[in-house]
């Protein structure tokens, strides 16, 4: 390969990095699924250009997977067929675009990541992403993909510094709007939903002290028998 054309490969990786890294500063699902298939149409050209047929095919079902979650709305797509289907066609693309040991790694790392975008418990989420990019990472390294090799860096840094976060430290996430606007609820002394943005934690103390009290009793005078009622 000559010089210009280690450069636009290279240069193509780089967009498809631009793009994958993008697409995390998108609010929305939606957003987040289309600019991870536009990085996958660069890494497949990339990847082609680089002659690493594994991860340009690995990437062809990455775009097709993401089409799909894309459109898991819709009864077709929300199936958990589809988990099944991409690793068993994430197997067969790897043995069939074999070329040596390193093969194995970019199908175990997409492996990974197709079952962390199916669980439910973001821990665990992390936890299989973790492994999935380090694979990506070795791979990209072993065929000499600088900006693949770049980009799964960044995704570890990111991905490590969540588990700190999250799973470490304990951080707490941030709530939902519309539970942070909720009013706190008092019962039994006990303050038992979180602290409104509004509120100050004084008013929550005062508000518990008075649901614990009991209701104030004011003692009624009352009248001994036969004794005169007083004149008005």
């Amino acid at each position: 390969m000559s010089n210009f054309q280690n450069i636009i490969t290279q240069s193509i990786g780089f967009i498809g990095l631009a793009l994958a890294v993008l697409s995390f500063q998108s609010r929305r699902l939606k957003g987040i699924l289309l600019f991870q298939t536009l990085a996958n149409a660069a890494f497949i050209v990339h990847y082609v250009l680089l002659g690493a047929y594994t991860g340009a095919a690995i990437n062809f079902l990455g775009a097709f997977r993401n089409i799909v979650f894309y459109n898991k709305e819709k009864s077709w797509a929300s199936k958990k067929f589809w988990l099944y289907f991409f690793i068993t066609v994430y197997i067969a693309s790897g043995i069939a675009s074999w070329e040596n040991i390193y093969s194995l790694l970019p199908i175990l790392g997409v492996i990974m990541t197709t079952m962390a975008y199916w669980v439910k418990d973001a821990a665990i989420t992390r936890k299989l992403v973790l492994p999935g990019t380090i694979f990506w990472l070795v791979y990209s390294i072993a065929v000499f993909s600088i900006a693949g090799t770049i980009t799964e860096i960044l995704i570890l840094v990111s991905v490590i510094t969540s588990i700190v976060r999250y799973d470490i430290k304990k951080e707490p996430l941030p709530l939902p709007a519309d539970l942070a606007e909720a009013t706190p609820a008092v019962s039994d002394g006990i303050v038992n939903n979180t602290l409104a943005e509004s509120g100050s934690a004084a008013s929550v103390r005062i508000a518990a002290v008075t649901a614990a009290a009991p209701p104030l009793q004011v003692p009624v005078p009352v009248q001994a028998s036969g004794s005169a009622k007083p004149e008005v």
